[in-house]
């Protein structure tokens, strides 16, 4: 236990204080002093460890808020990036228009991150970064939209004076709306270039470039309608200088070209439709004005009779009205008659025409005013555009009647108006009248050809119904037997003309009497008309073969032939090719058609055979190495009979009979079987045949001497 320590000299000192005191030096650790101490310095450490191990948690803390904050930042600066290239990608008006919503995607994804932080610091921190990347993205953003809006102005203005050349070009005849697209091309161009910083005299240029484009494509397409009126348009804005030097040329060019072609059509349509009333604006012969009134009034039929109106009905082919038959009777010096005796007297109908019509156009000098008075009373100009019973006006009357007179006119009289036409509209430009009369000559001849195959198709069906026969295999002996072959067959009947009815109806009475045999002349016809095919393929397409003079069998493979040659205008190439390769022998041995026409279309018949049969035995066509054998082959010389001074000698194809060869083959049962009795010129052929085969090929079964030269 602690102990006091003891002295026993007397340590008590006088002092100055009034009472004295006693003070015992007592040490600390005698009562525990060092205990406590240690224990005080014990709790210090303690405390001291305590603020070590808190400020390393709060360094921990701050380490952790620090990292999730740059995570969640690194975060948001990938969504940002992602909506920022995203934004970047649009332009014009989409950037324009998408901007506002992407500023709002910043802050969306901004603060969706935000929300999902674990802590206020962390926020905090996230705050600080993101905030100010947000700023930077909206800021680019807005450069970007202010770039796209910038460009999306010009592209609009740019648009907006492409729309005004389109549609000068769409509607070149609209004069007001091309003055405002001049307006509103200047507006827009300047606009424009305002808007790239351009100067005023940059500015000046560019207008006056896009009002010279928007002229060049007014003209351009007016050209391709109106070239004459373009060439005008064009003359004036050279003038008054709306038009730049390069599209000046370019132009001229253009409207030159047009003027020829789309000018040559335009005059060639005009005359031949008689649209422009051209036809009908001086006299013409009372034929034509028969013909042109006749047909637009009544088909020229002279029994028709018109509606009831208040002059009464028209009679006949000329309309006449009955209130004024009377009158034109007498016109004509014709004795009274009733309507019904006018319908039935033809040759009165015409009188009354042509003495009141042609009166009509001696007296107001033109077709079109005779028209317009036997239509209205009136003339052309005075009429207007008065009405019948059926609603035709005046114009409309001479719009049909011209066109009838156009339909009717020749080709000369057609060409000379077309030059007549050229001439007026461009007299400075001789080449047009040429142009126009080559447009005239190939418009006419493109509708004949036209006709001619519709008129051909209608004979090919009918023809076909004439030989074809019914299901018995009776042949049509009349109308109601032909129509009666199918509505093909009775529609194209109704479409022929009468001559093409009247020659049908022959041949169906030939029907009637029954088949002929061949003969040599009918076999010489037969042979010619083949080679007419090939030689003239459309001679022979307006051959009558239906009606000709021979057998119905050669007459159905004629028949079949022009079938396959309106098919084929080429023709068969196999004998057009032989014959374009053979032409030199051929001239040298004076084959020509020019003068000897039937021997030429012979000689051509029997190459065509010589070709069948070469390539039914070589399953080929031949090659120009076999063509030129087998013409030399024909074309060969052969003694035919021995004479004291000389032989007499033939080619090939033209080689005479042998009496021993003719008796052999008039005994084939070939003919008997067939009821047929061989003429010269069939056995001639057959015997050339088997002498060309003896000669210089094997026989085949396709070459057999009793073959018949027609189709079997």
């Amino acid at each position: 236990m602690p102990q006091v320590p003891y002295s026993g000299v007397p340590s008590v000192e006088p002092q100055f204080q009034p009472t004295p005191r006693y003070s015992a030096n007592t040490p600390e650790a005698a009562f525990g002093g060092a205990t406590a101490q240690a224990l005080t310095h014990l709790g210090s450490s303690f405390g001291e460890v305590g603020n070590e191990l808190f400020a390393r948690a709060q360094a921990m803390q701050d380490l952790a808020n620090h990292s999730e904050a740059q995570e969640a930042s690194s975060k948001y600066m990938e969504q940002a990036g992602k909506l920022h290239a995203d934004y970047s990608a649009l332009q014009g008006k989409d950037a324009v228009n998408g901007y506002n919503p992407y500023v709002q995607s910043l802050r969306d994804a901004r603060i969706s991150i935000r929300d999902g932080l674990s802590n206020p610091m962390v926020q905090k921190m996230y705050d600080a970064d993101s905030r100010s990347f947000e700023a930077r993205s909206i800021f680019n953003g807005a450069g970007h939209a202010a770039t796209e809006n910038k460009q999306y102005a010009i592209g609009a203005a740019t648009a907006r004076v492409q729309s005004s050349r389109n549609a000068a070009l769409v509607d070149p005849t609209d004069e007001a709306g091309f003055q405002a697209h001049v307006t509103d091309t200047i507006r827009n161009t300047t606009a424009q270039w305002q808007l790239k910083g351009a100067d005023q005299d940059t500015i000046d240029s560019a207008n006056h470039k896009a009002v010279s484009d928007l002229w060049y494509d007014r003209i351009a397409g007016l050209a391709r309608s109106q070239p004459f009126t373009a060439s005008k348009l064009l003359d004036r804005a050279t003038a008054d200088g709306k038009i730049q030097g390069e599209d000046i040329g370019k132009l001229t060019s253009i409207v030159r070209d047009a003027t020829h072609t789309v000018g040559a059509r335009n005059i060639s349509n005009e005359v031949r439709s008689g649209s422009d009333l051209s036809w009908g604006a001086k006299p013409v012969s009372i034929g034509d004005a028969k013909f042109a009134i006749g047909t637009f009034e009544s088909g020229n039929n002279y029994q028709s009779v018109g509606v009831q109106t208040a002059h009464g009905k028209a009679l006949g082919r000329y309309q006449v009205m009955e209130d004024f038959l009377p009158e034109f009777l007498q016109k004509a010096g014709l004795p009274s008659m009733t309507p019904k005796e006018f319908l039935n007297s033809a040759s009165a109908q015409d009188k009354v025409f042509e003495s009141v019509f042609g009166g009509y156009m001696k007296d107001k000098g033109s077709f079109n005013d005779a028209a317009s008075m036997w239509f209205s009373g009136k003339p052309a100009a005075q009429a207007g555009n008065v009405k019948d019973a059926n609603g035709t006006t005046v114009p409309g009357y001479l719009t049909a009647t011209n066109a009838i007179l156009a339909k009717n006119a020749g080709l000369p009289d057609q060409v000379s108006a077309g030059r007549s036409a050229a001439d007026k509209l461009s007299p400075n430009d001789p080449l047009l009248a040429d142009y126009a009369e080559q447009r005239i000559i190939a418009d006419h001849n493109q509708q004949l050809a036209a006709k001619r195959d519709f008129d051909y198709k209608n004979r090919q069906a009918v023809e076909g119904g004439l030989i074809g026969g019914d299901k018995g295999g009776r042949l049509p002996t009349s109308v109601d037997d032909l129509k009666a072959q199918g509505p093909e067959v009775e529609a194209a009947w109704q479409q022929l003309p009468d001559a093409d009815k009247r020659r049908y109806m022959s041949v169906m009475a030939r029907n009637a009497k029954g088949d002929v045999v061949m003969t040599e002349d009918r076999l010489r016809e037969y042979q010619r008309l083949k080679g007419l095919s090939f030689n003239d393929p459309g001679a022979f397409l307006d051959t009558d073969v239906i009606g000709a003079d021979l057998p119905m069998s050669t007459r159905k493979e004629l028949v079949n032939l022009q079938q396959q040659t309106l098919k084929n205008a080429a023709q068969d190439p196999r004998v057009l090719h032989a014959l374009s390769l053979l032409k030199p022998m051929m001239d040298q041995a004076q084959i020509d058609r020019k003068s000897d026409a039937q021997g030429y279309d012979r000689f051509v018949g029997t190459l065509q055979d010589q070709l069948q049969d070469y390539a039914n035995v070589a399953k080929k066509p031949a090659d120009a190495k076999a063509i030129q054998e087998i013409g030399q082959r024909l074309l060969q010389q052969h003694v035919t009979s021995s004479g004291f001074f000389w032989d007499s000698k033939s080619p090939v194809y033209n080689l005479e009979v042998p009496d021993a060869e003719r008796t052999k083959i008039l005994a084939d049962p070939y003919w008997k079987d067939r009821g047929v009795v061989p003429t010269d010129d069939m056995i001639q052929r057959i015997f050339v045949r088997q002498m060309y085969n003896q000669l210089y090929s094997k026989p085949t079964k396709a070459q057999s001497a009793a073959e018949a030269p027609m189709s079997k």
